[in-house]
């Protein structure tokens, strides 16, 4: 399970010597906006293309959110039309974190409506019914809940309406420790004994569909613990028969192994070269693999589950965001949110929990425990495409030009819990005030003899 370790959405004339434009189709390259260059403890480098350009919201963190504006208008043959717009400095507004819309003001004589961003492309909106209280899960589906854009009121009169307040609220709290369920995966179907999961308190273990699965599936047998057949690289978006065998495997194997559920894979379609050049062509291809596995494993009665990074939530194709997309999708979702501090952790994770609470789907969070070396980041705003400039006294036809933004450091020590146990325990006891949780993957089984026992405080 590789490790992308952020999404750099972060806001001296140079060219990098160092880039390897070999691998960069520069037309594509036109497309976007800004580039990151991640270098490793090795050495190593890793480009990445980022698009600024997509579709932005921003999520308010507060319990209550008002809006008390001034609406503009416009003319048309159903009266005036007054928008309150719920953007703020061009970003959408997200209220996914928010159970309940309230409108506060004299409802008479007026049509109220909710759009999105697609007002002016559509120039329609939701329609709402004449009261002042809106469940807004109801309205999931309906409308794009994480890119708000107007409060709508139509009215004959010609005077704008008597609107007060638009406030959204969350007057839900979760605060159940049921759901700190704790699970892990295992690489190695070989090292997958009782024993030594008798030493934490896991519920479920995907184990890899490899040489030594089966073996291990007799010698879990016995056990109460939930299996899963786990399997997936970038490549399998473009041969993927051996994944479908899988699913046919494990649906003769549940027959004399009912702990077997389900499904997982970890594909990870953005370590591909080929995504440097064309991530939305990669991006579509992966979701179309997604929908297969789905389709297949429904079939033989078993759930799937799907492996995604925390930054899909801020990734669109086709302006559709892939991690919502993903959730749409899977059965279950496996966030990968390496962080060390609980209050990153649900930071980053946060939307996509909100998303899967909304659709009824169920995610996990996994936690890494694996040693992680520092990272360097250098993130450079696209200046200039050019095909022929002067390189180390060399004409060549592929440069790049770039205006550096910003740079800095990912700690290791951030991103895993290695020999950080009691930060680890303190994450797995605390309160998750998000409805679909259901559990932290550890990453990964080999592991867990390193640390000790990890016991949930009493409530």
């Amino acid at each position: 399970m590789a490790i992308r370790l952020t999404l750099s959405i972060f806001f001296s004339f140079i060219y990098l010597n160092a880039i390897n434009l070999n691998t960069i189709d520069l037309k594509e390259a036109k497309k976007y906006s800004q580039l990151e260059v991640t270098t490793y403890a090795n050495g190593k480098q890793n480009i990445t293309f980022l698009n600024t350009k997509n579709p932005s919201y921003y999520t308010p963190t507060t319990s209550t959110l008002v809006f008390q504006k001034k609406p503009k208008s416009l003319q048309s043959n159903f009266g005036t039309i007054y928008l309150y717009d719920l953007s703020k400095q061009g970003q959408y507004l997200n209220v996914l974190n928010y159970d309940f819309m309230e409108i506060e003001g004299n409802m008479s004589n007026i049509s109220i409506g909710l759009a999105d961003k697609y007002y002016f492309k559509k120039e329609d909106h939701l329609k709402l019914p004449l009261k002042h209280h809106f469940n807004l899960q109801k309205l999931f589906g309906k409308i794009d809940l994480s890119r708000l854009k107007y409060l709508v009121i139509i009215t004959a009169s010609g005077t704008p309406p008597p609107i007060k307040k638009i406030i959204f609220k969350n007057n839900q709290e979760y605060t159940s420790l049921e759901n700190n369920h704790l699970e892990t995966w295992a690489w190695n179907p070989e090292y997958v004994t009782h024993s030594h999961l008798k030493k934490q308190p896991i519920e479920r273990i995907y184990i890899q569909m490899k040489s030594g699965f089966q073996k291990a599936l007799k010698r879990m047998k016995d056990t109460n613990i939930t299996i899963y057949g786990l399997n997936g690289s970038p490549e399998d978006i473009f041969h993927y028969t051996h994944l479908l065998k899988d699913i046919d495997t494990l649906a003769i194997l549940k027959k004399d192994f009912p702990s077997i559920q389900g499904y997982q894979v970890d594909i990870e379609p953005y370590l591909l070269n080929a995504y440097k050049k064309d991530p939305e062509k990669i991006l579509n291809t992966y979701l179309t693999l997604i929908q297969k596995l789905k389709i297949y494993t429904k079939k033989h009665e078993l759930k799937l589950s799907v492996v995604i990074p925390f930054w899909f939530d801020h990734l669109y194709v086709k302006d559709k965001n892939v991690g919502f997309r993903v959730i749409d999708i899977a059965d279950e979702v496996v966030l990968m949110s390496y962080r060390s501090d609980i209050n990153k952790v649900f930071d980053i994770s946060k939307i996509l929990l909100n998303y899967a609470h909304y659709s009824n789907k169920e995610l996990r969070i996994g936690i890494e425990l694996m040693k992680i070396e520092n990272e360097s980041h250098t993130v450079y705003k696209i200046t200039q495409i050019q095909r022929t400039c002067l390189s180390s006294g060399k004409i060549t036809d592929n440069c790049i030009f770039l205006d550096k933004m910003n740079q800095y450091t990912v700690y290791g020590k951030e991103i895993s819990f290695y020999k950080q146990t009691e930060k680890l325990k303190y994450l797995l006891s605390h309160p998750i005030p998000f409805p679909s949780f259901k559990g932290f993957v550890l990453h990964h089984f080999d592991l867990l003899s390193t640390v000790p026992p990890l016991f949930y405080t009493d409530k």
